[in-house]
């Protein structure tokens, strides 16, 4: 099953993938675990991403999101990827400034 980033537990598992990277990385715990992902600008329909890796289905979501929490936690995500599938090239994402 794969969670819609509208459920609770998309964000929850955003975190505790994000921790476990920090834990490889530096070898302990972060002092700070807060990690938030929530939808900004998202559609259910249109953000939708399905891929087929090695034969094995995988849905992905495209869209706008917020992420706030520990700056460490953050650059990690940046660094290694969000999510639980970065060796299959996905959970990569950009920095978003709107234009005012």
């Amino acid at each position: 099953y794969y969670y819609s980033p509208r459920e609770r537990e998309f964000s929850q598992l955003i975190k505790g993938n994000a921790v476990k990277k920090y834990i490889v990385t530096y070898g302990r715990h972060p002092i700070d675990d807060r990690l938030e992902l929530h939808p900004y600008y998202f559609s259910e329909e249109k953000n939708k991403m399905v891929v087929y890796f090695k034969g094995i289905r995988i849905e992905g979501w495209t869209g706008i999101f917020r992420l706030a929490g520990n700056p460490e936690l953050i650059k990690i995500t940046y660094d290694a990827g969000l999510g639980a599938r970065n060796p299959n090239g996905l959970g990569m994402w950009r920095l978003y400034r709107p234009r005012y």
